[in-house]
């Protein structure tokens, strides 16, 4: 009977919210809907509420929050299904994926995983890319996504401010390591955030695919800093910039602060970023040296990690033997892999060929290098047709920048998309569904290039929020023209 009451109860909320959900839609039009839905992925306001004690099925909620901008735009405004070589190769994954899930000797280990790419990368991949039709309704969705990402930084920065570690404020200021509680005076306190054990971690848990995520996400404040129009605007977005850069400061990620000046060099000589960028960087690093001191005393852990300390030696071998046991799985299953998310439960008994005993007996273990990762889990096939999406979004991306409405938004999305992957070095293959969200609102860049743009002519308020890309150029009907010549209204000429 209770049992009955609970489910009835469940279903009624569901059609509550979902009546919610399409009266947002009506009233506000689908393009603040998507913004609404990005911000909420982007706080992982699901996964907490479910930690906390909320359903299991909350997290799909700001998915299936998405999918009603993209209906709403192929079915009642008749709009085209955007659909090009990104989303290909995005289709392309997930059927490796699943294929490498039946031909597993573990099917069922690997069937989570396989839910989890389905639903973060496909479908919100297509969802995403459909929902985002105009200049206005991206610029609405990167204001949402730096919104959010400076919610994030503005409680970590108090949290840190505060030295309250046990506070996590809902879920978004999360620490790495929780302490013994029973130990709170000052001096506990004071040691724990000297020595760097207390690492922000934000909305996810974990500090290093945290300090990835907020990397990858500064690019795209720094694009709304130099388009926005007004002194207020741009120091608005400053601050929201500045947040997000000292929650990436305070993870203490040396993978991330390492992957970032290696893009930013890079980019620079590439001609993407100007030079005398990096002199300006350089400074505001030194600035963030100082104002976080102990993150200098973490840097310098590096040269003793080239070195060979002892207790940085002993790191940098884990991570070797993770990485070595890695390919050891690819190459005894080259195809298909062993199955998505698997190769930490094949760690133990192949780091054994690379003769390593760092970590061994201590369980699973994951790879800490995205490419050696997706190939031990989905084998060539699969690594195949994420590089393939990779690269067809960065040339995309690429050659995007020609376009001069879109130049510095796709320098933004390159950037981002660049820091993720030059910290994805680092790392496996987790929490992705931020990577697919930087790569569609990517693609999404990339359709606009394209003249896949089939809506209606601009409103006044959309006019507007062009003008604000590029304050110097015609307003109003000569606007208009522009717009038509660059970005055709009526698909590809």
């Amino acid at each position: 009977m209770i049992a009955s009451i609970t489910a009835l109860l469940a279903v009624t909320v569901a059609l509550v919210l979902v009546a919610l959900l399409v009266a947002s839609l009506a009233l506000t039009g689908p393009d603040w809907v998507t913004a609404v839905a990005v911000g909420m992925l982007f706080l992982n306001v699901g996964v907490l509420a479910t930690l906390a004690g909320g359903s299991s099925i909350t997290p799909m909620l700001p998915y299936l929050l998405l999918l009603l901008p993209a209906l709403y735009q192929v079915l009642v405004n008749r709009a085209p299904v955007i659909w090009g070589w990104p989303m290909t190769a995005m289709l392309t994954f997930a059927l490796v994926a699943a294929l490498s899930t039946v031909v597993s000797s573990r099917p069922g280990d690997s069937f989570p995983t396989l839910v989890q790419w389905l639903l973060e990368g496909l479908i919100f991949f297509f969802a995403l890319t459909n929902s985002i039709r105009t200049l206005s309704a991206l610029r609405r969705c990167i204001q949402a996504l730096v919104v959010a990402g400076a919610v994030v930084g503005l409680f970590v920065a108090y949290q840190q401010r505060q030295g309250n570690f046990y506070d996590t404020y809902l879920g978004l200021a999360q620490v790495s390591a929780p302490y013994d509680i029973t130990s709170s005076s000052s001096s506990v306190l004071s040691d724990g955030v000297a020595d760097g054990s207390f690492r922000a971690a934000g909305m996810l848990g974990e500090p290093n695919f945290f300090a990835m995520v907020m990397t990858a996400l500064t690019p795209w404040a720094a694009y709304l800093v130099i388009t926005a129009r007004g002194l207020a605007r741009r120091m608005a977005w400053a601050i929201a910039g500045m947040l997000a850069s000292y929650a990436v400061f305070v993870t203490y990620s040396r993978g991330a602060l390492l992957a970032a000046g290696a893009v930013l060099v890079l980019l620079a000589l590439w001609g993407v970023l100007p030079r005398k960028a990096l002199i300006y960087l350089s400074a505001a690093g030194a600035l963030a040296v100082m104002a976080v001191p102990t993150l200098a005393d973490r840097l310098a852990t590096l040269g003793s990690l080239a070195g060979g300390g002892p207790s940085e030696d002993a790191s940098a071998a884990g991570r070797l033997s993770e990485v070595e046991a890695a390919w050891n799985v690819f190459a005894t299953h080259p195809f298909v892999g062993v199955g998505p998310g698997q190769f930490p439960l094949y760690y133990q008994r192949y780091v054994s060929l690379t003769g390593g005993s760092v970590h061994s007996g201590e369980g699973a273990r994951n790879a800490h290098n995205i490419v050696l990762g997706l190939a031990a889990d989905i084998g060539l096939l699969g690594l195949g047709a994420f590089v393939i999406l990779v690269t067809v979004v960065v040339v995309g991306l690429a050659r995007a920048r020609s376009h001069t409405r879109l130049r510095g938004v796709a320098t933004a999305a390159l950037v981002s998309v660049c820091f993720y992957l030059g910290c994805s070095a680092f790392l496996h293959l987790a929490y992705a569904r931020y990577l697919w969200l930087y790569l569609a609102l990517s693609t999404a860049i990339i359709s606009l290039a394209l003249g896949e743009d089939t809506t209606d002519p601009p409103t006044g308020s959309q006019l507007r929020d062009a003008e604000a890309e590029d304050p110097g150029a015609p307003s109003g009907p000569a606007r208009h023209r522009l717009q038509g010549a660059e970005l055709p209204l009526n698909g590809p000429r």
